[in-house]
């Protein structure tokens, strides 16, 4: 089972952007990464801008959950996963994250 760890730079953007406190943020992590929707379960454009995010990410994992963008890498220890950064979703691409939520929980 992972670990989950936020960063310092990620509860400041966290707080900066959606205005989450760092223990909301630091509850939701689990949710996040488990629940969250990857790059590969997307479409079009949407499928494109994610992995862009994740090509500058350094290969690190990059999650849509909601209307944010949540990007996580591994910290030193094998079993933890750390959240760097959030970033919200643009406007453009909110309809297509919309469906791809609906996609996946008709896959569940």
């Amino acid at each position: 089972m992972l670990h989950f760890v936020a960063t310092h730079h990620a509860r400041e953007r966290a707080r900066e952007r959606f205005r989450w406190h760092p223990r909301t943020l630091c509850r939701m992590l689990e949710r996040i990464f488990y629940f969250g929707i990857p790059p590969e379960r997307c479409a079009g454009g949407l499928r494109a801008y994610l992995t862009a995010i994740t090509d500058e990410s350094a290969g690190g994992r990059v999650v849509l959950y909601g209307e944010q963008i949540f990007v996580f890498g591994r910290a030193e220890e094998a079993a933890t996963a750390a959240l760097l950064t959030v970033y919200p979703l643009p406007a453009a691409y909110r309809a297509k994250a919309h469906r791809a939520r609906l996609r996946a929980i008709a896959h569940n």
